[in-house]
C-alpha cells in the first residue's frame, strides 16, 4: 500500500512538472525541465530501495525519560536565564503598570533623622489616619511615611543633598524634624504658615506641644529675600508622640512638624497630622501578662539545668582519717 501511495504521489508531482514545463517561456521551461530530471532521478533511487526490500527510516522522536534527562543536563542553564530574564522583566512591567495616586490625592510625611528608620507598624498608623481623615476628603487614596537620614549638619553630604532635592522637587507634603533642618525650608519660603488654620478651627495645638514660631521671610518676585516679617506658626513639636521613638526610632523631644508649600493639598495634610497626634500620643500598649509568662517559660526551657553528679564517695581510710 506504501508503494502504491509513493507511485501516485510520484505521478501527479511529474505530470504537474511537465506541464509546467509545457506552458512557460524558454528560460522557465530549462529551469522546470531541470527539476523535473532531479525529481525523477531520485523517485528513481528511493524506488530501487523500495525493489530491494530496504524501508525508509522515520526518525523517532519519542520523548523519553532519558533523552529529558539528557536534554536538561545540557540544557539547564537556558532555562535558568529564562527564569531569571522573565522574574526581571515581570517586576519591570509591574513597576511600571503600578497604579500611583497623583499627588494632590495623598498626603506623603518625611521623617528626617540621622537615625530615622520605619517599624513595620507603621503601616498600621497610616492605614488608620486615611480612614479618619476620608470623610473630610474623598479624594484622599493614600497616607506614606518615609524615613531619610540627614542630621542636618553641612557635613552630612549625602543626606544633604538627597534632603534639598526632595525639598526641589516637592515630593513631601509634611517634613518632621529638629530646628536645625525645618529652619533651612523656612528660610526658603517653603513653608506654609499654620495660623489661618489654628484661627478657623481645622486644627487644634494638640495638648503639650510647643508652638513652631519663626519670623517669616519675604522675598520679591526675582525670589530674592527682602527681609522677615510678623512671627507666624510653623508647625508644633513632636513631644506628646510618645510612639515616635518606637514607630520611627528618632525621638519625640526636640522634634517638630511643618509643612511645605509645594504641598498641593496643604489642609488635608493638617488633617493627616491632628490624626497623628491623637495616635501616637497614646501611651504605648502595656505586655499583656500571659506574654510576659510565655517569654519567662522560654527563657527557662533555654537555659540549661545544673548537673547534678553524685559527690565521690570516701574510702574506709578516709573516712577513718575524718573521723
Amino acid at each position: 500500500q506504501a508503494k502504491a501511495n509513493y507511485r501516485r504521489v510520484c505521478e501527479i508531482v511529474f505530470i504537474v512538472l511537465q506541464h509546467l514545463a509545457t506552458k512557460r517561456p524558454a528560460t522557465m521551461k530549462v529551469a522546470i525541465s531541470r527539476w523535473r530530471a532531479t525529481f525523477f532521478s531520485l523517485a528513481t533511487a528511493v524506488e530501487l530501495r523500495y525493489n530491494e526490500g530496504e524501508v525508509l527510516q522515520v526518525p523517532n522522536t519519542k520523548l523519553t525519560r532519558q533523552r529529558w534527562k539528557d536534554h536538561m543536563y545540557y540544557g539547564k542553564w537556558i532555562y535558568i536565564v529564562l527564569a531569571i530574564v522573565a522574574v526581571f522583566v515581570t517586576d519591570l512591567l509591574y513597576s511600571t503598570t503600578e497604579y500611583r495616586p497623583p499627588d494632590e490625592r495623598k498626603v506623603t510625611v518625611q521623617f528626617v533623622s540621622s537615625s530615622a528608620s520605619m517599624a513595620e507598624t507603621v503601616e498600621q498608623t497610616t492605614e488608620q489616619i486615611l480612614s479618619a481623615v476620608l470623610p473630610m476628603d474623598e479624594t484622599l487614596e493614600r497616607v506614606e511615611f518615609f524615613a531619610l537620614n540627614f542630621s542636618g549638619d553641612d557635613s552630612d553630604y549625602y543626606g544633604a543633598q538627597k534632603f534639598f532635592v526632595e525639598l526641589a522637587a516637592g515630593e513631601n507634603d509634611v517634613y518632621v524634624g529638629s530646628r536645625a533642618v525645618l529652619n533651612s525650608i523656612i528660610d526658603q519660603g517653603a513653608a506654609i504658615p499654620l495660623d489661618e488654620y489654628i484661627d478657623s478651627g481645622l486644627i487644634t495645638v494638640p495638648e503639650g506641644a510647643q508652638l513652631y514660631e519663626r519670623r517669616e521671610p519675604i522675598f520679591d518676585e526675582q525670589g530674592n529675600e527682602l527681609g522677615t516679617g510678623e512671627t507666624r506658626i510653623y508647625g508644633f513639636s513632636t513631644d506628646p508622640l510618645v510612639q515616635m521613638p518606637a514607630q520611627t526610632y528618632m525621638s519625640n523631644e526636640g522634634n517638630y512638624f511643618i509643612i511645605t508649600s509645594m504641598s498641593p493639598n496643604p489642609e488635608t495634610s493638617a488633617l493627616a497630622m491632628q490624626e497623628l497626634y491623637a495616635l501616637w500620643s497614646q501611651p504605648l500598649p502595656e505586655p499583656s501578662p500571659s506574654a510576659d509568662a510565655s517569654a519567662a517559660a522560654e527563657e527557662a526551657a533555654s537555659t540549661p539545668a545544673p548537673s547534678s553528679k553524685a559527690s565521690p564517695s570516701l574510702s574506709p581510710e578516709a573516712e577513718e582519717g575524718a573521723q
